[in-house]
């Protein structure tokens, strides 16, 4: 009897210490929690983002703004990705630092990036750089964002197609590709930067790709009495051999230009020069 007493007042008080440490343990997690209604900043000890904060709303435009440790970087950058709330890529590239990355210290970033979309929400990812095959490795953070919808306009840019031209059995022959982008009075401008960033994953299953350097940068374009002159950085140019990629880049550009009823003609030209460049 005085044993069956004993155990009663053993498991009772295994009961309440129970108790007490889940209630404990509520009360915590309830403190870390943020207000009803406010959005959680994601936290990473690796990394301190100052801007955007979860929940900003982004019209056109956002800075990316913090300090991470040095391992995050490779060759002084790592990527961000700009996503709708579908998963679809609305923006991405890399981020540069702003001082010496090689150091454990933390490290300056500050990068204002431009795009569209007509969505409303989104999330804007960082990822640590990691060069290695070793995915436990890897780090990254959401952040979670909303858009102002933008106003857009639908445009042409031209690819190669391994399904339409197998085998690129007419080197000059190019297809269209509908992008929609920000909406702009400079829609030439606008064209040549959309062929410039190359073809997007679901283009490339379908056959299409492009036989542009990546890299190339716009210097700048002019139109008058029906020409077209659009200069290029030496990108453009480099590593280029072949007649039939020349004839390829050439009909890109041509083609993307030449859409547009104020262009009959194109003279492209590299830092200024347009002669001998583009030679097989």
């Amino acid at each position: 009897m005085q044993n069956s007493k004993k155990t009663f007042y053993i498991v009772l008080v295994l009961l309440v210490s129970l108790v007490g440490i889940i209630f404990y343990q509520s009360l915590e997690r309830k403190k870390n929690q943020p207000p009803e209604g406010e959005i959680p900043v994601v936290k990473n000890p690796s990394i301190v983002l100052e801007s955007p904060k979860a929940g900003d709303l982004l019209d056109g435009k956002v800075v990316i703004k913090g300090t991470a440790k040095g391992g995050w970087f490779f060759e002084g950058s790592f990527p961000y990705f700009l996503k709708d709330n579908q998963g679809n890529i609305i923006s991405m590239g890399p981020i540069q630092s702003k001082s010496d990355w090689m150091t454990a210290d933390p490290v300056v970033f500050d990068q204002t990036v431009e795009f569209f979309t007509d969505k409303t929400e989104g999330v804007l990812v960082l990822k640590k750089s990691n060069p290695s095959e070793d995915r436990s490795l890897d780090e990254e953070i959401e952040i979670p964002v909303k858009f102002v919808p933008s106003e857009g306009m639908k445009l042409n840019v031209f690819f190669g197609n391994s399904i339409y031209n197998p085998n690129q059995i007419d080197c000059g022959k190019v297809y269209p590709v509908v992008r929609t982008v920000k909406k702009d009075p400079k829609t030439a401008t606008m064209a040549i930067k959309e062929l410039l960033k190359g073809t997007t994953n679901s283009e490339l299953q379908e056959g299409y790709s492009t036989s542009l350097n990546s890299g190339i940068e716009l210097n700048k374009i002019t139109i008058a009495n029906g020409e077209a002159k659009v200069d290029f950085n030496s990108v453009l140019g480099e590593g280029v051999a072949g007649s039939c990629r020349v004839g390829q880049i050439r009909a890109q550009i041509e083609s993307t230009l030449k859409q547009f009823p104020t262009v009959t003609s194109v003279v492209i030209s590299i830092d200024g020069v347009s002669e001998g460049i583009l030679q097989p």
